[in-house]
């Protein structure tokens, strides 16, 4: 696509994009009414070169910012998709997450129950 995230013009959005603090590698926004979704943007720095040498944390960095996109929160767990990898520095990269854990799917289910 040719648009830019996090513009919030009532598309949802996935790119590169530099407009966002340099230590992140990547952001979800959006924005809802009466507890519905109304739209996503999800944007990831092009400039981080820890993507080139490690391109499994740039699928778990897209993991988890969809999953931030459907409504899931940070975990404290290392091995969930939806932890920080701040808070995780040891983690080898070549080991992180890159789909959802069972722990990442009942946050999910808590959130959606029934579905």
């Amino acid at each position: 696509t040719e648009r830019i995230p996090g513009v919030m013009d009532g598309v949802n959005v996935v790119g590169w994009s530099l407009a966002m603090p340099p230590q992140l590698r990547g952001l979800t926004e959006g924005r809802g009414r009466n507890g519905q979704l109304i739209e996503r943007d999800i944007m990831f720095r092009p400039d981080r070169l820890e993507f080139r040498r490690y391109p499994r944390l740039l699928r778990k960095v897209i993991s988890h910012e969809f999953g931030h996109a459907i409504g899931l929160t940070h975990s404290s767990q290392c091995f969930d998709v939806m932890t920080l990898a701040a808070d995780c520095p040891r983690m080898d990269p070549e080991s992180l997450p890159i789909t959802l854990t069972e722990h990442d799917l009942e946050r999910c289910q808590a959130i959606y129950p029934g579905r």
